[in-house]
C-alpha cells in the first residue's frame, strides 16, 4: 500500500482533472482564461478560435481522470503512478505552451502542478514496487 498522503494527493489529482474538465466541457469560454490564455475573437460576435483547442484538453482530461480513479478503485496503484507520470509529459507541453503564449503566471502554475504530478506518480510507482520486490523474493523462496 502506498504512503496515506501519496495516494491522498493522488486522488486529489485525479479528481481535480475529472471535475474540472466537466467544468471545461460545459463552460469552454470561461475556461480558456483559466487555463491561461487570452481567448481570441475574429469578431466581437465570433466565437474564440480556441473553443475547440480548450474542449479537446477537456476530453483528454476527463478520461484521464476517470482512468486514475478507475485504477484507484481497483487497487491498481502502480499503474495509477504509471498513467501520472506519463500524463507529466503533456503538463510540460502545458507548460511550454503558457510560457510562450499565455498569460503571465499561468506557466509557472501549469510547471508546479507538472512537478507534483510527476512526483506523486513516481511515490506510488516507488511504494508499490518496493513491496512488489520483497513479495515476489519471498514467493520464489517457497
Amino acid at each position: 500500500m502506498p504512503n496515506p498522503w501519496v495516494l491522498r494527493l493522488a486522488i486529489l489529482f485525479a479528481l481535480y482533472a475529472t471535475f474540472l474538465s466537466v467544468y471545461i466541457l460545459v463552460s469552454p469560454l470561461p475556461a480558456i482564461h483559466l487555463f491561461g490564455l487570452e481567448p481570441y475573437y475574429s469578431t466581437p460576435t465570433s466565437p474564440s478560435s480556441l473553443v475547440p483547442f480548450i474542449t479537446i484538453f477537456g476530453g483528454r482530461n476527463f478520461a484521464l481522470g476517470l482512468a486514475m480513479l478507475a485504477l484507484y478503485w481497483q487497487g491498481m496503484y502502480r499503474a495509477m503512478g504509471t498513467i501520472m507520470i506519463c500524463c507529466t509529459v503533456s503538463g510540460a507541453v502545458d507548460t511550454v505552451v503558457m510560457s510562450l503564449w499565455g498569460m503571465a503566471g499561468k506557466a509557472m502554475g501549469h510547471g508546479v502542478g507538472c512537478v507534483l504530478l510527476g512526483l506523486t506518480g513516481w511515490g506510488l510507482l516507488e511504494s508499490e514496487t518496493a513491496g512488489g520486490r520483497e513479495k515476489r523474493s519471498a514467493d520464489a523462496v517457497e
